[in-house]
């Protein structure tokens, strides 16, 4: 097979010189047609300056040079198609990276949590879709407000702790440490996605989550406590105690949505951790961050 043949579609280099002459004779050929008369005659003009160009080419070999000077002298969409026909390896590139995004546009929106396109068509009041940046900002914010009635519950019993009549009740609140207050901002995308694919895509609805979820608030926030002495100003032993309260539970999401993290998901080869964090990709893609 010749060399020539193996070219595939994109490869060479393309004429930018010429594509740049065709353009002109498009453009040219644009400012005719609104001169009526004078743009008749020069029509007639680059024709025939066209079919001398041809005869010239052909004799010298140059078949292609010659098409395209004679497709230009069909008027503009003649040049327009010259030109296109110049820049057809760049064009291909192009073309094939307008495909490739769209695919991949397809593919996000394909790995969202079912959660957020469910609930992106539910109708409102007005019979029209919600906006896919409000719904999802909607969602985490029943999320976090879910979360954050878990924190509250660990405060509270921290406190409860911290101000048993037992303790010194200034060494027990000096020695109250909050771990959870910097996990506040947990990855509310991961629930979401955690969730849906716990519904294997199919049927989710914020409530039923939030349902779920909140059976646990309890454990959201684990809280423990030591007991510890010290001698105060007076040189007595005093009982105090140091109370933690940790980080968000992780462990709490595959609970509450009863998920083996380790399972296979569907038919598919994948585990639900890994189509979990495809979906929290996706979710960072789409909307970034949370």
């Amino acid at each position: 097979m010749a060399e020539a043949d193996k070219k595939q579609p994109g490869d060479g280099r393309d004429d930018f010189g010429n594509a740049a002459k065709q353009a002109a004779n498009a453009a040219k050929e644009i400012g005719k047609n609104a001169g009526k008369q004078a743009a008749a005659k020069g029509t007639e003009a680059a024709a025939n300056a066209a079919v001398s160009s041809v005869k010239a080419g052909v004799a010298a070999g140059k078949a292609v040079s010659g098409i395209a000077a004679g497709t230009a002298a069909g008027g503009v969409w003649g040049a327009v198609i010259a030109a296109a026909w110049s820049m057809r390896h760049t064009l291909f590139k192009v073309l094939t990276c307008i495909c490739l995004s769209i695919v991949f546009l397809i593919v996000l929106i394909v790995s969202l949590p079912s959660i957020i396109l469910e609930s992106l068509f539910d109708f409102g009041e007005s019979g029209e879709t919600q906006d896919v940046y409000a719904v999802y900002a909607q969602l985490t914010q029943r999320v976090d407000g879910c979360i954050f009635e878990g924190y509250t519950c660990a405060k509270e019993r921290a406190e409860k702790i911290v101000t048993d009549e037992k303790y010194d009740a200034e060494l027990s609140a000096a020695a109250l440490a909050d771990e959870a207050e910097d996990s506040l901002g947990f990855n509310t995308g991961y629930i979401l996605a955690a969730y849906s694919a716990s519904m294997e895509q199919k049927d989710t609805d914020i409530n039923d989550l939030i349902l779920k979820l909140g059976n646990y608030k309890e454990e959201m926030f684990p809280v423990t406590q030591e007991e510890k002495e010290a001698e105060n100003e007076d040189g007595d032993t005093v009982l105090y105690v140091a109370c933690t309260i940790h980080p968000f539970d992780t462990e709490i999401i595959w609970k509450a949505f009863d998920i083996d993290p380790n399972a296979q998901y569907g038919d598919y080869d994948v585990t639900y951790a890994e189509m979990i964090q495809t979906m929290v990709y996706a979710l960072s893609g789409t909307f970034g961050g949370n």
